[in-house]
């Protein structure tokens, strides 16, 4: 089922693409997540977040923007806000996400084509209205046999995180066979507990 948001922005409500996610960094400030690098296309080419200024609403400008991947790149985010981790004060943004991404890419590669499976997990960006979208650095709960099962295509294991959040100094990222801890800062590991399947 195709659900189509809308957002209050200075007054007015914007109707949002189905799939996209928004978040207000400011009231003038809004980042959107969407399952389209080419927004022009209907076609899902990967994950493309941007950060528009929408000082005025019916011209908005893109002031910063990111491409995540290729065809077949997923995230919870597209699906449930609540996946989302954003704190303004603290200049982060980071959610859970699929990545596939396909090899030697030319104007020959078919748009229909998807990517191999290479990336589950959480990145995690210092978002500013200097710098834009910094990439902290990328967690997974998989290891490198994880990876090596998988093969090309994505299957779903109880290792996907597939929610993150922060408490004083440690960001978690939490999947339902673990919950990780990570310096929030460095993101540098502190520890991680294993949950049984009968916990799970």
């Amino acid at each position: 089922r195709i659900r189509y948001f809308c957002a209050k922005v200075n007054g007015r409500v914007q109707a949002l693409e189905p799939g996209e996610t928004l978040t207000v960094l400011r009231g003038d400030i809004l980042t959107i997540l969407d399952p389209r690098t080419n927004l022009d296309s209907r076609d899902e080419q990967g994950m493309k977040v941007a950060l528009f200024d929408v000082t005025d609403v019916n011209n908005p400008v893109e002031k910063y923007a990111i491409r995540i991947g290729d065809r077949g790149t997923d995230s919870e985010v597209l699906h449930n806000h609540k996946a989302l981790l954003f704190d303004r004060e603290k200049n982060l943004l980071a959610f859970p996400i699929t990545v596939t991404e396909i090899k030697d890419q030319s104007a020959a590669t078919p748009p229909w084509e998807y990517g191999r499976f290479v990336f589950q997990g959480a990145y995690v960006y210092d978002l500013s209205l200097d710098r834009g979208f910094v990439l902290k650095g990328k967690l997974t709960h998989r290891s490198g046999e994880d990876y090596l099962k998988a093969g090309q295509d994505w299957y779903y294991s109880d290792r996907d995180i597939n929610r993150i959040l922060f408490i004083k100094d440690n960001l978690y990222t939490l999947s339902d066979r673990m919950v990780q801890a990570n310096d929030l800062q460095s993101l540098t590991l502190r520890g991680s507990l294993t949950l049984s399947k009968r916990e799970v």
